[in-house]
């Protein structure tokens, strides 16, 4: 059996919840959490802390988080101390520089809740829906130094149903992509799945450049 491997997650939003949660229910290490940092939020635009800490805190708090308003040199510096043998993103919400994208030697894996090249970017659920598709899924890609045009190692359809809205179409690729991420990452780290560069025209959900969601 392969030794458990030692993880860096990425991740902000409640789309990341159910990877975050299958990873740390899984014999792997996850040696820290990184998440975009609180927010003003309400009428009172008090500081809200993202569904990640929050989850990390209640579920997890032996667990370290991370809440860095950039990701800097010195940041950077610290993570590569850890020596992760991966990251894994989910709904982060941050550009990754290139530098962090060399850490750790299976690299950078994301999230992406679409079938890539298919609505790269930061609204595929939404745009989906609204282009009347009748499936999507989720891809897990490889980020590279481009806007979600990294090689996929793993993609999982699933059927758009003509009563759903982003909210319950999210939920359920976010079940998907919790149920797919161990399996996925030990597959990825057998050989069993080759990255594979994307097929097809890609197609944009937003414009603007955006890495690591």
């Amino acid at each position: 059996m392969k030794p458990s491997l030692r993880i860096v997650f990425f991740g902000t939003s409640s789309f990341a919840i159910p990877v975050l949660g299958s990873l740390l229910g899984s014999v792997h290490s996850v040696l820290c959490a990184v998440t975009r940092p609180p927010r003003p939020a309400g009428r009172g635009r008090s500081l809200s802390q993202p569904p990640v800490y929050l989850h990390i805190q209640e579920n997890a708090p032996q667990v370290s988080i991370h809440q860095p308003e950039k990701l800097a040199e010195e940041f950077i510096g610290t993570l590569a101390e850890m020596k992760p043998d991966v990251m894994v993103t989910a709904s982060y919400g941050a550009w990754l520089p290139e530098e962090l994208l060399g850490i750790p030697r299976l690299g950078v894996l994301n999230v992406h809740p679409s079938l890539l090249p298919l609505y790269r970017g930061a609204a595929p659920v939404v745009r989906a829906i609204l282009d009347g598709r009748e499936e999507t899924g989720v891809s897990f890609m490889l980020t590279d130094d481009g806007w979600d045009t990294g090689p996929v190692v793993a993609v999982y359809p699933e059927s758009i149903h003509p009563d759903d809205t982003a909210g319950t179409l999210g939920d359920r690729l976010a079940r998907i992509a919790g149920d797919r991420i161990v399996g996925t990452l030990e597959g990825y780290d057998g050989g069993i799945l080759e990255p594979e560069p994307q097929n097809g025209e890609p197609l944009y959900a937003t414009p603007g450049p955006w890495r690591g969601k």
